[in-house]
């Protein structure tokens, strides 16, 4: 006789009943005492049926139809809406319902001998309570509702998962999709308890059909929902309490088919606190592998201390615009989760898929049911024109002119500074004196562009188009690029200036908030603050042919105003002694050059940080955020080195296979 392997949680008692076993009345305390497996003999007979234990069942099949095949009835799918049908053996339609026939009660004994562990019985049949999802086979605990186990399917007493997530989907797998926002399943009541709640499938479906392009879901604050799911007289699942409006929903994406669930809070007066819509995203960017909340060591074998929650994670992105996930570190998860372990720390384990790469990342609950770190992981939007060319001129120009002069003559005023300093005896540096070398030529330049001619032309939409092939970043290089031959010349054989106004605009230019990670309206931030730059390049004509040569190359790359590598924290020193460390968050972002960070082992740390504690071990630590991946490296250094190169850009993808396990 086979035992179910697993402990034991508060079995249930036999009051007042007996099992005969061998013409011998076992009590219950003889029952619960003894430590041999227990024959029963044949002529045990149980108020219900047997199954065979050799028939293999399918798992995908519910306990109604495994019921019903038992006792040789026609098989009727507990399928979760009446919308869907398919065609019996007699080729009559057939119509799938989510209160099918009742299950029969189990049995006090059946319960007993399944609480003892007991599998098979002597006679070669299972125990009809072992396959029954209703009952849970670790604490004894019956649900009170089989028919709403798709939606409430965590056991009451021990907290285990009675069905798992993924049964719903795999009953869907094979039927088309009725709508581009497809309900599967929608309840209406307490979170925890389905006897305060009633199921709303078809009022959901009614109000999406109502829609032209069937593809939103919206409710407004004003919306009595308790009218509009119960009717004229209304219907209050939990009068005077809070609800939930929990939907389950698919909808069709690049990735393929969408599965998800929203958990929405109601107040006691039937009403959402805020105006709610659910749109069908255009353009999806994230979707969500897998997603566990629960024990860090994952589910036990008997399902209990981890819950799937890969759609309720799924659902928090489609609100979103299926473009970015976030979970405030102040939310309480206990509402959006349960608890799967209560008095054990858990974290939220997420696996995705995010424009095309893989990753995945964990977070750590505080022990109080929030999180220690809010759950942030977004793509960037696409902003063009990245780079806008205010306006652009080639020649000159008054006010390029005058600001030319004017920039001349600060320079000049730098060197007669210098030329002060040696007067005085002082001395000066190598690059002080580079500098003087430009003084003659400096004086030159000042005394052609004081008398020169009004004379330009308009190039803005010529710079503009060199921005927009540049993308993020404008570079016009001084050795190759021949301005009179692109722009044409206006005054030939006279010096000129290509002036260009430039602007870089924020995804927040208008600062409507100080946040890092997202905008005031909610949105995500693209990490860009607005930016602007002017460049006044003198121009000489080369005698020996028609180009033009360029005094200097112009460069206005976004990057920096617009990482992509963020670095949120970045220490540098011993982390025995907190004294004995410095903060180069600055200068670590500096060293990001727009999607990557590299420090390479042969950069000297202490003339790149200066040093914190001479003489002692020290450590880099970079806490960062790559465009909504987020994450932290510690490397130690060794006689102001880097042990080991140090490199950030996106996180490692994960591994496919492992990922698709879980689809």
């Amino acid at each position: 006789m086979d035992r179910v392997k697993g402990n034991l949680f508060s079995p249930i008692k036999v009051s007042n009943k007996k099992i005969v076993n061998n013409d011998k009345i076992i009590s219950d305390v003889d029952l619960l005492a003894q430590t041999k497996p227990i024959i029963i003999k044949k002529d045990v007979k149980f108020e219900h049926f047997h199954i065979d234990a050799k028939r293999m069942f399918p798992d995908s099949l519910t306990d109604i139809e495994l019921f019903e095949r038992e006792n040789n009835k026609e098989s009727v799918s507990s399928k979760p809406s009446s919308r869907y049908k398919k065609k019996n053996k007699k080729g009559k339609d057939e119509e799938y319902s989510a209160a099918a026939e009742k299950l029969p009660d189990i049995s006090a004994e059946n319960k007993y001998l399944a609480m003892l562990g007991y599998k098979t019985l002597d006679n070669g049949m299972m125990n009809p309570v072992l396959w029954r999802e209703d009952f849970c086979g670790v604490c004894g605990t019956q649900h009170p509702d089989p028919s709403m186990l798709d939606m409430y399917s965590i056991c009451y007493s021990c907290f285990n998962t009675l069905r798992e997530p993924i049964k719903l989907r795999k009953r869907f797998a094979s039927i088309p999709l009725y709508a581009p926002l497809d309900i599967l399943y929608a309840t209406y009541g307490d979170p925890f308890y389905v006897q305060l709640s009633y199921e709303v499938t078809p009022h959901i479906v009614k109000i999406i059909d109502a829609n032209k392009f069937r593809d939103r879901l919206q409710f407004k604050e004003k919306d009595d929902l308790s009218y509009i799911f119960g009717g004229e007289f209304g219907r209050d699942p939990n009068p005077n309490n809070n609800k939930q409006l929990r939907i389950r929903y698919r909808m069709d994406s690049t990735f393929g088919i969408i599965y998800g669930t929203l958990c929405l809070d109601v107040l006691p007066n039937n009403h959402l606190p805020y105006h709610f819509m659910l749109v069908k995203p255009k353009d999806r960017a994230l979707r969500i592998i897998k997603a566990s909340y629960g024990y860090p060591r994952g589910a036990a074998s008997d399902g209990r201390m981890s819950y799937d929650v890969t759609e309720i994670v799924q659902g928090l992105v489609d609100v979103n615009g299926g473009s970015f996930l976030t979970i405030s570190n102040q939310q309480s998860l206990f509402k959006f989760f349960g608890d799967p372990c209560p008095g054990y720390t858990k974290d939220l384990r997420v696996q995705y898929e995010m424009t095309g790469r893989w990753g995945k990342d964990t977070y750590d609950e505080d022990g109080r049911g929030y999180l220690k770190r809010r759950v942030l992981i977004e793509t960037s939007p696409t902003i063009a024109p990245l780079i806008l060319v205010q306006s652009a001129f080639y020649g000159v120009t008054p006010t390029g002119r005058k600001d030319h002069v004017a920039h001349l003559k600060r320079e000049l005023r730098k060197i007669y500074a210098i030329e002060t300093k040696i007067k005085l005896g002082m001395i000066i540096s190598p690059d002080e004196m580079f500098f003087l070398r430009k003084k003659e030529a400096l004086e030159e330049e000042k005394a052609i562009f004081q008398d020169i001619p009004i004379n330009f032309i308009d190039v803005s939409k010529k710079v503009q188009i060199l921005a927009d092939e540049g993308g993020s970043c404008l570079y016009i290089d001084r050795k190759k690029f021949d301005p009179n031959g692109t722009f044409t010349n206006p005054s030939k054989g006279n010096h000129k200036l290509l002036e260009i106004n430039v602007l870089c605009y924020g995804h927040d230019s208008e600062r409507q908030t100080d946040s890092k990670d997202m905008t005031g309206s909610g949105h995500p931030r693209n990490f860009i603050t607005r930016k602007t730059a002017r460049f006044i390049i003198s121009v000489r004509d080369d005698p020996t042919s028609t180009r033009g040569i360029m005094s200097e190359s112009i460069k206005f790359a976004t990057d920096y105003s617009a990482p992509l590598i963020y670095v949120s924290k970045a220490i540098y020193g011993n982390f025995d002694d907190l004294s004995k460390c410095i903060d180069v968050t600055a200068d670590v972002q500096a060293l990001v050059k727009g999607r990557f960070l590299r420090i390479e082992r042969n950069v000297n740390l202490d003339a790149l940080f200066s040093d914190p504690c001479p003489g002692r071990r020290k450590q880099l630590k970079i806490e960062y955020s790559a465009r909504g991946f987020m994450g932290n490296i510690r490397v130690h250094e060794k006689n102001d080195f880097l042990a080991a190169k140090l490199e950030i850009g996106f996180p490692p993808q994960a591994e496919r296979d492992e990922a698709e396990d879980y689809l």
